[in-house]
């Protein structure tokens, strides 16, 4: 029954604009989550997009593990395991769930104003 939990949800977004709010949000390049190289700040980047899509995006494991670059078992485990989440991670999640709500509140204030 999940799956229609997940159909029914309206506030999705996808995995194009959840990679480019966080890359940014980070001031780095998309071209730098794709690169083989092992690097801490973009590991952490590319853990914190996967852990955000479980809530804001609507998409299967072999997509996320497509666009980034990655294979799908990665990105199973990042998903599954807890102790891949240090607190650069967190951070990242935490500061894009603040901004997407500051975004929110600043649509609502906006559509107020119209109205």
């Amino acid at each position: 029954m999940q799956s229609c939990k997940l159909d029914c949800r309206k506030d999705y977004i996808t995995l194009e604009e959840l990679i480019e709010s966080v890359v940014e949000q980070e001031g780095t390049k998309k071209e730098e989550l794709k690169k083989e190289k092992r690097n801490l700040k973009i590991s952490d980047i590319r853990k914190a997009i996967i852990k955000l899509c479980e809530e804001k995006c609507k998409v299967t494991n072999k997509e996320i593990a497509d666009k980034l670059e990655i294979d799908t078992t990665l990105v199973s485990k990042i998903k599954n395991d807890n102790s891949r989440m240090n607190e650069k991670v967190k951070k990242i999640i935490v500061t894009y769930q603040m901004m997407s709500t500051c975004q929110a509140c600043d649509s609502i204030l906006l559509h107020e104003e119209i109205c």
